[in-house]
């Protein structure tokens, strides 16, 4: 239900567009439109809160609406949840460190993970990684034997100088440089 405060501050808003526009003859036709666009901006946000809620008072515990400035509409943040409990909607939660120590920045299945280097859900959720292989930057790559990750992720094998012949890396074998 729409309150009375918003159809007053709506009214206030459009009031102070249309007479702006009406008595300030420089005013370029863009500066028109921005003002009526973000009068008309201003409504629909300031709406939506009592809409969506169905209520209509302004001022709740769940959904409180804060007014800074002229333009400036915030809600509150929402209610801390666990890590686990991560959706698609509600992703951002796995960027939080407070609710989210363990760092993975990406939901799968309510969980917050790291497709760059988790072994169950590696590139995608609920790719996993075959026995013997670990994933290192979204790819399940063997570390006994690639030389661009030896033994581990990111572990580089130097690279070999062969004269008249273009540099080669160096070997990886049983995860370790040779």
């Amino acid at each position: 239900m729409i309150s009375s405060f918003h159809i007053a501050f709506c009214y206030q808003t459009h009031k102070v567009s249309t007479n702006t526009v009406g008595k300030d003859s420089s005013s370029s036709s863009i500066e028109i439109m921005m003002t009526a666009c973000a009068a008309v901006f201003i409504c629909v946000v300031a709406l939506s809160g009592s809409i969506a809620t169905g209520s209509s008072e302004l001022h709740t515990d769940e959904h409180e609406m804060i007014l800074k400035g002229r333009a400036l509409l915030q809600s509150p943040a929402p209610a801390p949840q666990p890590a686990g409990n991560c959706t698609f909607f509600n992703r951002t939660i796995c960027l939080n460190p407070i609710l989210n120590p363990a760092g993975g920045i990406d939901c799968c299945a309510g969980k917050c993970v790291n497709l760059a280097t988790d072994n169950n859900n590696c590139l995608l959720c609920g790719n996993k990684c075959p026995t013997g292989t670990t994933c290192c930057s979204s790819f399940c790559l063997n570390l006994q034997n690639n030389s661009f990750n030896c033994g581990r992720c990111g572990l580089v094998c130097p690279f070999r100088i062969i004269p008249f012949l273009p540099l080669f890396p160096g070997r990886c074998e049983n995860g370790v440089c040779v």
